[in-house]
């Protein structure tokens, strides 16, 4: 029998696609041991309450470091801002590093911070558990850090799934294609992270009956709990194809997932907002509706796609064959509860203490007249503690612990606790 066309089914292509997706376990774990990558990629998605990047600033001293310790432990995504490198450095921490000075506002720019989902502050000079040096911050730092992060920080009710504008190797490491050639086709694609986004690129070809070609994350590390928010929100400029967004809720290769189409226009930005009720269950394009609607609080893995064909056989309106790019800015979480985004650690002056007055210092008061949604824990020497305030005093690690629980908690936002260190 002649072949159906003139274009050769790349078997080599095929079986490097199964072992990246760990459908071939033997496969995959050689690949690792050969190209010296880690099983789970580090900046891949977990189980935590909050996905979004959270920017420590304030992370060399000792109570900066137990709050990225903290905050990795619970599985977020840690930027540490610190002075210089060789300090950052010398934590010795998964955390990604920013080197910036708050008191110079052209060191935080917003391709610096990137999009930031939350910041911890400690705004107090704390000697350094590595140096025994201070870092030492002043009002006018709180000031520069407020007005360099409101522009980039989520709007409140978001949470960032996936920020491109602020890329890393093992970002690119969590995505790989998945094309027509797992079907005998000859389609291509692949993902490339330029300074402000990822590019899903290629070409879709219908030869040897193929039409798709998509980019997919491996399984994340465990399952996203969505369930207290709406839907995804997409950050895209297309083509004026109409791609294929989809999430799935287990981790097999060949499963179930839920998918929503949507349309670009050429070389435009779009804010795609995509409810968990508009997501349709689907395998190989096909509705499965007796499957019921997504679990949001079991997100496994994500894609994109184009593909020819929309569903049950119907052709996908806005299909164009050839040569395509989708770039993608972010995706995210949206409608859901409003949580703290700044969280300043603040430190009681003398004068507080000895009045017994509620005024506030300026830290304060620059955190609470941003309108970004806050807390505030005031932090007291329980030696110089003074009127009815509680003589209770916890250590550095209750007061990490407690800035990992309030980034979750929407009771405590625009809230103040006082607390007594020793």
């Amino acid at each position: 029998m002649a072949p159906r066309n003139s274009t050769s089914w790349d078997a080599g292509r095929f079986l490097k696609t199964l072992a990246y997706f760990d459908v071939i376990p033997f496969f995959s774990c050689l690949q690792r041991l050969f190209k010296g990558q880690p099983q789970h990629p580090i900046n891949s998605p977990t189980g935590a309450k909050r996905m979004g990047v959270v920017l420590v600033a304030g992370a060399t001293s000792a109570l900066g470091q137990q709050v990225v310790q903290r905050l990795l432990a619970q599985g977020y995504q840690v930027r540490s801002l610190v002075p210089d490198l060789q300090r950052g450095q010398a934590m010795g921490t998964q955390a990604d590093l920013l080197v910036a000075n708050l008191t110079q506002t052209e060191t935080l720019t917003p391709e610096a911070l990137g999009n930031i989902d939350a910041i911890v502050y400690y705004s107090a000079a704390v000697p350094s558990a590595s140096t025994n040096a201070s870092y030492s911050t002043a009002s006018l730092s709180t000031q520069n850090l407020v007005q360099a992060a409101a522009p980039v920080l989520s709007q409140p009710g978001e949470t960032t799934f996936f920020d491109f504008t602020y890329p890393s190797t093992s970002l690119k490491e969590l995505w790989g294609a998945v094309d027509d050639v797992v079907m005998g086709g000859v389609s291509q694609s692949e993902v490339h992270l330029s300074d402000s986004s990822a590019l899903f690129v290629g070409n879709v070809s219908t030869a040897n009956s193929g039409g798709f070609a998509s980019i997919r994350t491996r399984n994340f590390s465990s399952a996203i709990a969505l369930g207290n928010y709406q839907g995804i929100k997409l950050r895209v400029k297309g083509d004026g194809n109409r791609y294929k967004f989809l999430l799935r809720t287990e981790e097999k290769w060949d499963g179930v997932a839920y998918s929503h189409s949507f349309d670009t226009v050429s070389d435009q930005w779009m804010d795609i907002e995509i409810p968990f009720s508009a997501l349709v269950p689907v395998f190989r394009a096909k509705t499965v509706p007796n499957d019921g609607p997504i679990d949001p609080n079991r997100i496994c893995s994500c894609q994109f796609m184009l593909s020819k064909f929309e569903y049950d056989g119907a052709l996908n309106p806005q299909f164009t064959p050839g040569p395509f790019q989708l770039e993608i800015a972010s995706v995210k979480a949206y409608g859901g509860p409003t949580l703290p985004q700044f969280v300043l650690l603040s430190v009681a002056t003398s004068l507080q203490l000895q009045s017994d007055s509620t005024s506030l210092s300026q830290d304060e008061e620059r955190v609470r007249s941003s309108g970004i949604p806050h807390t505030i824990i005031r932090l007291y020497q329980s030696t110089k503690l003074t009127g009815d305030r509680s003589q209770e005093t916890v250590n550095p690690k209750d007061i990490a612990e407690l800035c990992v629980q309030v980034l979750a908690q929407p009771e405590a936002c625009n809230r103040t606790f006082e607390k007594a260190v020793n």
